[in-house]
């Protein structure tokens, strides 16, 4: 729902890391900027990759300053993130999945680390974003405040203070953490429950009837798991042991 401090979550998650701009100055000390935009109906891509190079438009090449823009952005806040155009979204796959944006004739490495998506609404139906929705690995329903105390926090403080930074993330750690985790391995009682996960998953795919007589819901469906979220799934384990 709106109004449940989306935005300022994933501000604060950015945070945790060493974040100064995100232009593509190599001589800059940290070059991991963050870029957040609302996206809406009306979105061009010129806010998202930046706009179009008149300079070298007039040479007959295609090309975006990307300065400034998710091309250059080590982490990313796209809020809203159905409401933007099929054009916007289908570039976005490609850079979350293979860390490329297409620029003309030439393909940019995406240094993107991290990106976060919010919405108040699925993505609508039949409208190709399947993909782009099945590459958003962890995935939180962010519900209002319902402890009292914290609500009366809420109410009651006139303003929001301000985080004290102590230590932050360099990139060079988040490099080192990536590849230590790819030398962890499940050991046999973690993989049978991966399977076991699976397997129930499945069934209660092929037979709906058993959501209600095992957990008591009706109108709900086993969802499906892509072979990438799997993956994924055993990725995040993995830097989480790390």
């Amino acid at each position: 729902p709106p109004g449940t401090a989306k935005s300022m979550i994933a501000r604060r998650a950015s945070l945790a890391f060493k974040i100064t701009d995100n232009s593509q100055d190599e001589s800059k000390e940290s070059n991991n900027g963050f870029f957040a935009y609302l996206m809406n109906r009306f979105s061009t891509p010129e806010e998202i990759f930046g706009p179009i190079d008149i300079a070298e438009l007039k040479k007959n090449n295609l090309t975006r300053k990307t300065d400034g823009y998710l091309p250059t952005a080590h982490f990313a806040f796209l809020d809203e993130i159905w409401k933007s155009s099929p054009a916007i979204l289908n570039t976005l796959l490609t850079i979350i999945n293979e860390r490329i944006y297409r620029d003309g004739n030439t393909d940019i490495k995406v240094p993107l680390k991290g990106i976060v998506c919010a919405s108040n609404e699925f993505p609508p139906a039949n409208q190709g974003l399947e993909a782009l929705y099945d590459r958003m690995i962890l995935r939180y329903h962010v519900k209002p405040l319902e402890n009292k105390e914290n609500f009366l926090n809420l109410v009651s403080n006139e303003s929001d203070k301000s985080v004290e930074l102590r230590e932050t993330f360099s990139l060079g750690e988040l490099d080192e953490i990536a590849t230590l985790s790819k030398a962890v391995s499940f050991d046999e009682s973690a993989k049978e429950a991966f399977c076991q996960i699976k397997a129930m998953i499945d069934e209660l795919r092929a037979k709906p009837e058993l959501i209600k007589e095992l957990f008591g819901l009706e109108g709900v469906s086993a969802p499906y798991i892509s072979d990438r979220r799997y993956k994924e799934c055993a990725n995040i384990l993995k830097v989480s042991a790390v």
